[in-house]
């Protein structure tokens, strides 16, 4: 019994240190394929609230990073065509997945 308790602590503690490099990667890989020319520098406003450029673009922070990842990965593969998204493909073109996930995994954690 201690032994099962012994790796369930194990996996879970992996689980965190791969989820708090996913959000440092996903740092650098926001600001690298420049996500923050539209979706903003992600300071916050006098509401405590992240900002975007300007209202046409999608409020991206705190947003459910499955959601996010399947978005951004439908853009990327032409299933999702929709208002300005043709303006992403140049830059999803250079991006990985797991760099797709690691951005949306950021982006979820933001507070």
């Amino acid at each position: 019994m201690k032994i099962f308790f012994l790796l369930l602590t194990l996996i879970f503690s992996i689980d965190l240190k791969t989820n708090n490099v996913s959000i440092k990667k996903g740092k650098e890989n926001y600001f690298k394929y420049m996500c923050n020319i539209c979706h903003g520098d992600l300071n916050k406003n006098s509401n405590n609230n992240y900002t975007n450029i300007n209202d046409y673009y999608p409020q991206l922070s705190n947003q459910n990073s499955e959601y996010l990842y399947k978005q951004i990965l439908d853009i990327k593969k032409g299933n999702r065509n929709n208002s300005l998204s043709s303006m992403m493909k140049p830059y999803l073109n250079k991006i990985t997945e797991k760099e797709i996930e690691d951005i949306s995994i950021f982006l979820e954690n933001l507070n």
